[in-house]
């Protein structure tokens, strides 16, 4: 991140969770650690679908640090697919790892990605006893999306059973068969690869659950960093239409953006259009208003009873920014979304109040 605001011509952003707002990192990690806890207790088995690139590795350090904390017992972690070789590359390459990793690389005196409770599933006989043993167990395994790979092999094998777990820790593409197994509601078949080129319905019992883990920002991070580079043009790239539009609705009121195909050739020069805000005011004005303002404060309070937030303005700020319409409130952080202001009562709220 930059110090200071920065302001260039263009930015090109991502806008993978463009229309999302994540959950708390930290929540996530707890809750994903007391989930796996949850189902070695009752005896079942955990996989966990995952990007061989970075990905596997961060959830198996997540798992080894909760092991040393005593947040979850002691377990074996296997690695199966494309993790095995990326995660010996990895411990290769510790001098380019971050001081963290090669700090506890140091203090412990054992290797950061492989340790004794970390281990490489070897063969096919290896996955067997895996597969085929009815002791708990933990598996990291590519491909993240279910696509094909290991993940699959052990997605087939164990999902029919309602004591194990598969936990998906990563973004899943809309077409993807992580994505329909998440959409299941209670449980039944879903269509995996063969491996063969076709499909097969596999019967889907075990416990699924998301965790947001992803490396990727959600909505109001992409908008914390763009208004930090202030551009004058925004291309929002390596997104779903949806969430590049809903992104593009928030960005639209002060950048000019563009919404490029693959292909297309996209000037970076602003084209003029912007609107500067959502405020009708000439700037000089604009920037007197909020030097008027920049102190003023804003109370929010809530009625158990009626279900009803009110929003407490003083009186020359309500006038100066809000008219007779309607006007959406937006949490970026927090499990409040969305509160439309849909009434203004003049005669029982005192002036610059809002319902």
């Amino acid at each position: 991140m930059p110090k200071e605001i920065l302001q260039t011509d263009a930015v090109v952003s991502e806008s993978t969770y463009g229309d999302t707002l994540l959950p708390s990192r930290k929540e996530q990690v707890r809750a994903f650690v007391t989930a796996i806890g949850e189902t070695r207790r009752s005896g079942g088995r955990v996989l966990i679908p995952s990007f061989a690139l970075g990905r596997a590795q961060e959830v198996s350090q997540i798992l080894l640090t909760s092991i040393a904390s005593g947040l979850m017992p002691s377990a074996l972690i296997y690695l199966d697919g494309l993790t095995r070789s990326v995660t010996e590359a990895y411990e290769g390459l510790l001098p380019l790892l971050p001081e963290a990793v090669r700090n506890r690389a140091k203090t412990s005196g054992q290797n950061v990605f492989l340790s004794g409770t970390v281990e490489l599933v070897k063969d096919r006989k290896h996955w067997d006893q895996i597969t085929g043993s009815d002791r708990p167990a933990i598996v990291i395994a590519s491909s993240g999306m279910l696509h094909a790979g290991a993940s699959l092999a052990y997605a087939r094998a164990w999902l029919p059973h309602p004591e194990n777990a598969l936990f998906v820790v990563g973004y899943q593409d809309a077409e993807s068969p992580g994505r329909r197994l998440l959409e299941l509601q209670q449980g039944g078949d879903v269509l995996l690869p063969n491996g063969k080129g076709g499909w097969e319905a596999v019967p889907a019992y075990s416990r699924i659950e998301r965790f947001y883990l992803s490396a990727h920002a959600d909505r109001g991070g992409l908008i914390g960093l763009i208004a930090r580079y202030q551009p004058g043009k925004i291309l929002l790239t390596h997104g779903e239409v949806r969430a590049r539009t809903n992104i593009a609705g928030y960005l639209n009121t002060k950048h000019d953006f563009s919404l490029p195909v693959a292909g297309e050739v996209v000037s970076l020069q602003d084209s003029g259009r912007r609107r500067g805000s959502f405020i009708n005011t000439a700037p000089k004005k604009l920037e007197a208003l909020k030097e008027k303002h920049a102190r003023a404060k804003v109370q929010l309070s809530y009625d158990a009873e009626t279900h009803e937030v009110r929003l407490s303005l003083p009186k020359e700020l309500a006038g100066s920014l809000f008219g007779e319409d309607e006007y959406t409130i937006e949490v970026l952080r927090g499990k409040l979304s969305r509160i439309r202001l849909n009434e203004r009562d003049t005669e029982t709220m005192p002036e610059g109040e809002l319902a």
